[in-house]
């Protein structure tokens, strides 16, 4: 992967995705509807999907108290993701700390 920056000074990496045709040209469609590159327009929906309590209907405390949450249960993902992984397990059981 390529490292890239997305003129924030934040380092963004490239993905490859594969579309049919027509969906495509549907993509087009709804960036230039969008004024925006099909770039922008595909983030766009990545960060909205992501991060979907960033609307701007929200309220500023509404948004922070949600991001805190966010980070939350990311946190807790991770350690169930790591009490699951196959090297924690041993004799049969799993170990936990």
């Amino acid at each position: 992967m390529m490292m890239e920056s997305d003129g924030m000074n934040r380092k963004t990496k490239t993905i490859c995705i594969h579309v049919d045709e027509e969906r495509l040209k549907e993509l087009h469609i709804r960036a230039a509807q969008s004024q925006k590159s099909l770039q922008d327009y595909v983030t766009d929906l990545i960060r909205k999907d992501l991060c979907p309590y960033q609307q701007s209907s929200l309220l500023p405390e509404q948004k922070a108290a949600l991001n805190d949450l966010s980070k939350e249960a990311l946190s807790v993902v991770e350690k169930m993701e790591d009490i699951l992984r196959p090297e924690q397990q041993e004799h049969g059981g799993m170990r936990f700390g």
